[in-house]
């Protein structure tokens, strides 16, 4: 009984870690548009979305998929222009995507759908090496972009996307996303210090309590440990060392100077150095670079 509740808890669990699959997502969102289940469409279209930021980069039909089954969300919910805005990317992000099960009448409206004009886009600086996606295409965010909704992406490398959002972008403005830090690696801090010489010893970190609880606890434990020690000790010492009972002390004494090992331990690894430094030659001195 126990072991089929963890089970079924686990399964929850990794079921729930699992990246959503946006093309099975945008396909169950496009039935349900042409259903008319608007509130089920929008739940699908953002699991479609997060799957976004968990996969591979999005190709330009994919985003433009996402872009037509809104618009199509609209037009069927009676908002032409919102309509229009995500037919005009749809186009912008793959002129020869269409979805058939849309009809005629409403791909004639898709072909003539044109962006109402341009705006910009930017996000805070990323680390080196990381690439930014706008509806499946390489990005630099330099210059202007079509207004309306677009699909930004960003990852450590070509192959891998780590974050993914539908963002807008107005006529004539600038949009400024933010980025979960989270998501971003932690950028080393560097410091500059006065020039050394080459090869000299840097100075040792100091050694300083690095956890209050290690500390506290291997205290605790090294006392209890010595209590415990002392006690059979002394009992021991007023047995006949060869019966049964005086054995049984001497072995309960061993495991108390054990518990004082522990204590001791934990003590010292409160105090293990915090600092982690390297030194290298930097433009105006020696550079240090480390994690505090």
């Amino acid at each position: 009984m126990v072991l089929s509740l963890l089970a079924l808890l686990a399964t929850v669990a990794v079921a729930q870690d699992e990246c959503p699959d946006p093309d099975r997502n945008l396909t169950w969102a496009r039935d349900a548009v042409l259903q008319f289940g608007f509130a089920e469409a929008d739940t699908y279209l953002l699991e479609a979305e997060k799957g976004f930021g968990c996969t591979t980069p999005a190709s330009p039909a994919q985003a433009a998929r996402m872009h037509l089954i809104r618009a199509a969300r609209f037009e069927y919910d009676g908002d032409s222009v919102s309509r229009d805005r995500y037919l005009a990317s749809a186009r912008g992000a793959d002129g020869t995507f269409f979805e058939a099960a849309f009809g005629d009448e409403f791909k004639a409206v898709w072909a003539a759908a044109t962006p109402a004009g341009e705006g910009e886009l930017s996000i805070p600086a990323l680390p080196g090496g990381w690439l930014v996606w706008i509806d499946g295409a390489r990005s630099e965010l330099e210059g202007p972009l079509p207004s309306g909704p677009h699909l930004l992406q960003i990852g450590p490398d070509a192959k891998e996307v780590r974050w993914a959002k539908a963002v807008g972008v107005e006529v004539g403005s600038a949009v400024k996303i933010g980025v979960p830090a989270s998501l971003v690696p932690v950028v080393t801090e560097e410091l500059v210090t006065e020039p050394v010489a080459v090869g000299a010893a840097s100075e040792p970190a100091v050694k300083r309590p690095r956890k209050t609880g290690l500390l506290v606890a291997g205290l605790a434990t090294a006392a209890v440990g010595a209590g415990a020690a002392a006690g059979t000790w002394s009992m021991a010492s007023g047995t006949e060392r060869s019966s049964t009972k005086g054995t049984a002390l001497l072995v309960a004494n061993t495991a108390g100077w054990g518990v004082v090992g522990v204590g001791v331990g934990l003590v010292a690894l409160g105090f293990t150095p915090k600092k982690q430094a390297s030194i290298g030659m930097g433009p105006t001195g020696v550079r240090l670079t480390g994690r505090w």
